[in-house]
């Protein structure tokens, strides 16, 4: 195991010049399946094939300590949340891999509330990712970006409320009512299959 996974570094390394990072967009949301290294450590890493810790060091290492370096982000970032302590620093780190690496917001999402102990925390990184980190961006870029941030919410059964009230003075965020309209139905049609799924079960017993 500790070979093989040396040969996913080796390979990376000589594929290095295809990865080209770009800028997170309205289509950045999906969750991607599993590249073949990451299936690889899901499998040996709990059952001690590599060390955890090892791995970390070695994926830090090849990423040259940048957050914004695509190549292994969602890897590190798995081996971080499930393998590393659970402090607030390293959730930051993961989130900032999400979102700065592997540039995907409805991962960054997604773990910002799976990581309940430090999920207010995270979601304000997000509320600022989506809103203050690019001075550049114009007011309907970061709209366009804050729009994607509650639809991926949405998908995750987030505080809607919440997030609406930190829409910042003066940012347009185009189409605003249709999304929250569609965030609310689906989150009804999600509560409904939940009760259809309770009853069958209780009818069952």
């Amino acid at each position: 195991h500790r070979a093989q996974f040396s040969l996913f570094l080796d390979y990376a390394n000589e594929s290095e010049g295809e990865v080209i990072s770009e800028p997170m967009t309205l289509t950045s949301m999906t969750v991607d399946s599993d590249s073949p290294f990451m299936s690889f450590l899901r499998a040996t890493i709990p059952h001690g094939g590599v060390d955890a810790v090892t791995v970390r060091e070695r994926l830090g290492s090849y990423r040259g300590g940048r957050t914004d370096n695509p190549v292994f982000a969602r890897e590190l970032a798995f081996v971080t949340e499930k393998f590393g302590k659970g402090t607030l620093d390293e959730a930051k780190e993961v989130l900032n891999l999400y979102l700065l690496g592997a540039k995907n917001l409805s991962m960054a999402v997604a773990f910002a509330e799976r990581d309940t102990k430090h999920s207010k925390d995270l979601w304000k990184m997000l509320v600022e990712h989506c809103t203050i980190s690019d001075p550049s961006s114009d007011a309907s870029e970061k709209g366009a970006l804050f729009g994607s941030l509650l639809e991926a919410a949405a998908h995750c059964g987030a505080d809607l409320a919440s997030l609406v009230s930190s829409i910042p003075e003066g940012m347009s965020i185009e189409g605003l009512r249709p999304k929250l309209i569609a965030a609310i139905a689906d989150y009804r049609h999600k509560v409904r299959i939940h009760e259809y799924t309770a009853d069958a079960l209780a009818e069952d017993k």
